[in-house]
Protein backbone atom coordinates (compact mmCIF):
# COMPACT_ATOMS: atom_id res chain seq x y z
CA UNK A 1 0.00 0.00 0.00
CA UNK A 2 1.46 3.35 -1.05
CA UNK A 3 1.70 5.94 1.71
CA UNK A 4 4.15 8.65 0.64
CA UNK A 5 4.00 11.25 -2.10
CA UNK A 6 7.79 11.40 -2.53
CA UNK A 7 7.66 13.55 -5.69
CA UNK A 8 5.10 16.04 -4.35
CA UNK A 9 2.82 15.14 -7.25
CA UNK A 10 -0.74 16.46 -7.42
CA UNK A 11 -1.98 13.44 -9.38
CA UNK A 12 -0.27 10.96 -7.06
CA UNK A 13 -1.84 12.71 -4.06
CA UNK A 14 -5.28 12.37 -5.64
CA UNK A 15 -4.66 8.64 -6.12
CA UNK A 16 -3.58 8.33 -2.48
CA UNK A 17 -6.73 10.10 -1.33
CA UNK A 18 -8.86 7.83 -3.53
CA UNK A 19 -7.20 4.81 -1.96
CA UNK A 20 -7.87 6.14 1.54
CA UNK A 21 -11.62 6.32 0.86
CA UNK A 22 -11.74 2.77 -0.44
CA UNK A 23 -11.18 3.16 -4.19
CA UNK A 24 -8.80 0.37 -5.29
CA UNK A 25 -5.56 1.74 -6.78
CA UNK A 26 -2.76 -0.58 -7.91
CA UNK A 27 0.30 1.59 -7.27
CA UNK A 28 2.66 -1.22 -8.30
CA UNK A 29 1.60 -0.75 -11.92
CA UNK A 30 2.10 3.06 -11.91
CA UNK A 31 5.50 4.36 -13.02
CA UNK A 32 7.16 7.67 -12.15
CA UNK A 33 7.11 8.59 -15.83
CA UNK A 34 3.34 8.09 -16.00
CA UNK A 35 2.86 10.30 -12.95
CA UNK A 36 5.01 13.04 -14.50
CA UNK A 37 3.02 12.87 -17.74
CA UNK A 38 -0.28 12.95 -15.84
CA UNK A 39 0.91 15.96 -13.84
CA UNK A 40 1.82 17.78 -17.06
CA UNK A 41 -1.68 17.14 -18.46
CA UNK A 42 -3.36 18.10 -15.20
CA UNK A 43 -1.44 21.36 -14.97
CA UNK A 44 -3.20 22.82 -18.01
CA UNK A 45 -6.76 21.66 -17.37
CA UNK A 46 -9.53 24.23 -17.37
CA UNK A 47 -12.40 23.31 -15.07
CA UNK A 48 -15.20 23.39 -14.28
CA UNK A 49 -16.71 24.09 -17.69
CA UNK A 50 -13.36 25.42 -19.00
CA UNK A 51 -13.63 28.49 -16.76
CA UNK A 52 -10.55 27.95 -14.62
CA UNK A 53 -6.90 27.90 -15.65
CA UNK A 54 -3.88 27.81 -13.37
CA UNK A 55 -1.70 30.90 -13.08
CA UNK A 56 1.96 30.24 -12.38
CA UNK A 57 3.51 33.08 -10.39
CA UNK A 58 7.21 33.72 -9.90
CA UNK A 59 8.45 33.03 -6.38
CA UNK A 60 8.77 36.06 -4.11
CA UNK A 61 12.53 35.74 -4.12
CA UNK A 62 12.72 36.11 -7.91
CA UNK A 63 9.92 38.63 -8.51
CA UNK A 64 10.47 42.37 -8.53
CA UNK A 65 6.70 42.92 -8.33
CA UNK A 66 6.84 42.77 -4.54
CA UNK A 67 8.93 45.96 -4.56
CA UNK A 68 6.50 47.93 -6.73
CA UNK A 69 4.79 51.01 -5.26
CA UNK A 70 1.35 50.21 -3.87
CA UNK A 71 -0.80 51.46 -6.76
CA UNK A 72 1.50 50.01 -9.43
CA UNK A 73 1.55 46.67 -7.64
CA UNK A 74 -2.23 46.66 -7.38
CA UNK A 75 -2.67 47.49 -11.08
CA UNK A 76 -0.16 44.81 -12.04
CA UNK A 77 -1.90 42.21 -9.86
CA UNK A 78 -5.21 42.99 -11.59
CA UNK A 79 -3.65 42.60 -15.03
CA UNK A 80 -2.07 39.29 -13.98
CA UNK A 81 -5.39 37.96 -12.69
CA UNK A 82 -7.27 38.88 -15.87
CA UNK A 83 -4.72 37.91 -18.54
CA UNK A 84 -5.39 35.19 -21.09
CA UNK A 85 -3.35 32.05 -21.76
CA UNK A 86 -1.11 34.10 -24.08
CA UNK A 87 -0.33 36.53 -21.26
CA UNK A 88 -2.35 39.24 -22.99
CA UNK A 89 -5.24 41.38 -21.85
CA UNK A 90 -7.28 44.11 -23.50
CA UNK A 91 -8.56 46.57 -20.94
CA UNK A 92 -9.32 50.28 -20.76
CA UNK A 93 -7.91 52.83 -18.31
CA UNK A 94 -11.44 53.49 -17.10
CA UNK A 95 -12.04 49.82 -16.29
CA UNK A 96 -8.71 49.54 -14.47
CA UNK A 97 -9.52 52.68 -12.51
CA UNK A 98 -12.86 51.16 -11.48
CA UNK A 99 -11.35 47.82 -10.49
CA UNK A 100 -8.47 49.39 -8.54
CA UNK A 101 -10.62 52.19 -7.10
CA UNK A 102 -8.11 54.84 -8.14
CA UNK A 103 -8.17 57.77 -10.58
CA UNK A 104 -7.54 57.36 -14.32
CA UNK A 105 -4.39 59.53 -14.12
CA UNK A 106 -3.07 57.18 -11.41
CA UNK A 107 -3.74 54.22 -13.69
CA UNK A 108 -2.09 55.96 -16.64
CA UNK A 109 1.05 56.72 -14.60
CA UNK A 110 1.17 53.15 -13.27
CA UNK A 111 0.86 51.66 -16.76
CA UNK A 112 3.63 53.94 -18.00
CA UNK A 113 5.95 52.91 -15.15
CA UNK A 114 5.10 49.21 -15.53
CA UNK A 115 6.06 49.39 -19.21
CA UNK A 116 9.31 51.21 -18.47
CA UNK A 117 10.21 48.62 -15.82
CA UNK A 118 9.47 45.71 -18.14
CA UNK A 119 6.55 44.24 -16.22
CA UNK A 120 4.17 44.70 -19.13
CA UNK A 121 4.48 45.50 -22.83
CA UNK A 122 1.96 47.20 -25.08
CA UNK A 123 1.03 44.86 -27.92
CA UNK A 124 -1.55 47.14 -29.55
CA UNK A 125 -2.07 50.82 -28.63
CA UNK A 126 -5.53 52.06 -27.77
CA UNK A 127 -7.74 53.29 -30.59
CA UNK A 128 -10.85 55.45 -30.56
CA UNK A 129 -13.20 52.55 -29.83
CA UNK A 130 -10.72 49.88 -28.73
CA UNK A 131 -8.67 49.71 -25.51
CA UNK A 132 -4.97 48.89 -25.61
CA UNK A 133 -3.76 45.29 -25.44
CA UNK A 134 -1.04 44.58 -22.88
CA UNK A 135 1.18 41.55 -22.36
CA UNK A 136 2.45 40.39 -18.96
CA UNK A 137 6.13 39.52 -18.64
CA UNK A 138 6.26 35.68 -18.50
CA UNK A 139 9.09 35.94 -15.96
CA UNK A 140 6.51 37.30 -13.53
CA UNK A 141 3.57 35.01 -14.31
CA UNK A 142 2.06 32.75 -16.96
CA UNK A 143 -1.40 31.31 -17.42
CA UNK A 144 -2.37 27.90 -18.72
CA UNK A 145 -0.27 26.16 -21.34
CA UNK A 146 2.85 28.17 -22.20
CA UNK A 147 4.14 28.05 -25.76
CA UNK A 148 7.90 27.96 -26.32
CA UNK A 149 8.35 31.47 -27.79
CA UNK A 150 6.23 33.34 -25.21
CA UNK A 151 9.18 35.07 -23.53
CA UNK A 152 10.76 35.87 -26.88
CA UNK A 153 7.52 37.46 -28.08
CA UNK A 154 7.28 39.58 -24.95
CA UNK A 155 10.89 40.74 -25.31
CA UNK A 156 10.15 41.93 -28.87
CA UNK A 157 7.33 44.14 -27.64
CA UNK A 158 9.08 45.32 -24.47
CA UNK A 159 12.47 46.10 -26.03
CA UNK A 160 15.11 47.43 -23.64
CA UNK A 161 12.61 47.42 -20.78
CA UNK A 162 13.26 43.68 -20.39
CA UNK A 163 16.82 44.47 -19.26
CA UNK A 164 15.45 46.87 -16.64
CA UNK A 165 13.12 44.15 -15.38
CA UNK A 166 15.97 41.64 -15.15
CA UNK A 167 18.00 44.16 -13.15
CA UNK A 168 15.08 44.82 -10.79
CA UNK A 169 14.65 41.06 -10.29
CA UNK A 170 18.31 40.71 -9.37
CA UNK A 171 17.93 43.47 -6.80
CA UNK A 172 14.81 41.82 -5.41
CA UNK A 173 16.56 38.45 -5.26
CA UNK A 174 19.51 40.00 -3.41
CA UNK A 175 17.21 41.59 -0.83
CA UNK A 176 15.33 38.30 -0.47
CA UNK A 177 18.56 36.43 0.24
CA UNK A 178 19.53 39.04 2.85
CA UNK A 179 16.14 38.64 4.52
CA UNK A 180 16.49 34.85 4.46
CA UNK A 181 19.95 35.09 6.05
CA UNK A 182 18.58 37.34 8.78
CA UNK A 183 15.75 34.90 9.47
CA UNK A 184 18.21 32.03 9.69
CA UNK A 185 20.23 33.99 12.24
CA UNK A 186 17.09 34.67 14.23
CA UNK A 187 16.14 31.00 14.07
CA UNK A 188 19.58 30.02 15.34
CA UNK A 189 19.19 32.52 18.16
CA UNK A 190 15.83 30.98 19.05
CA UNK A 191 17.30 27.48 19.11
CA UNK A 192 20.20 28.63 21.31
CA UNK A 193 17.84 30.29 23.79
CA UNK A 194 15.78 27.12 23.95
CA UNK A 195 18.82 24.93 24.58
CA UNK A 196 20.07 27.23 27.30
CA UNK A 197 16.68 27.22 29.02
CA UNK A 198 16.44 23.43 28.95
CA UNK A 199 20.03 22.88 30.05
CA UNK A 200 19.72 25.17 33.04
CA UNK A 201 16.27 23.90 34.01
CA UNK A 202 15.34 27.47 34.80
CA UNK A 203 11.90 27.25 33.24
CA UNK A 204 9.54 24.67 31.81
CA UNK A 205 8.19 26.83 29.01
CA UNK A 206 10.22 28.94 26.64
CA UNK A 207 8.90 32.27 25.38
CA UNK A 208 9.91 32.22 21.73
CA UNK A 209 10.99 35.59 20.27
CA UNK A 210 8.99 36.78 17.23
CA UNK A 211 10.29 36.37 13.71
CA UNK A 212 10.26 39.67 13.00
CA UNK A 213 -5.66 37.57 -24.11
CA UNK A 214 -8.81 38.48 -22.40
CA UNK A 215 -10.92 41.61 -23.00
CA UNK A 216 -12.40 43.13 -19.87
CA UNK A 217 -14.97 45.88 -19.76
CA UNK A 218 -16.81 47.58 -16.91
CA UNK A 219 -20.52 46.95 -16.67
Amino acid sequence: MASKNKNNSTVYQVLLDCQRVGIPIDFDKITDEQIEQADAIFRYHQYPDRKLTFIKKAAALYSAAFDLPLTEGYIFAILEALMSTHNCIQISMATLATLANVSKPAVSNSIKDLKQKGFIAEVYPSAKSSPAVYMINPKEATKGKVYSTLQHDFDLFAGEATEMHDWLCEQSKFKGLVIQDNLKLKDQDRVQKYREAVADHKRKEVAWPEITYTSVSSK
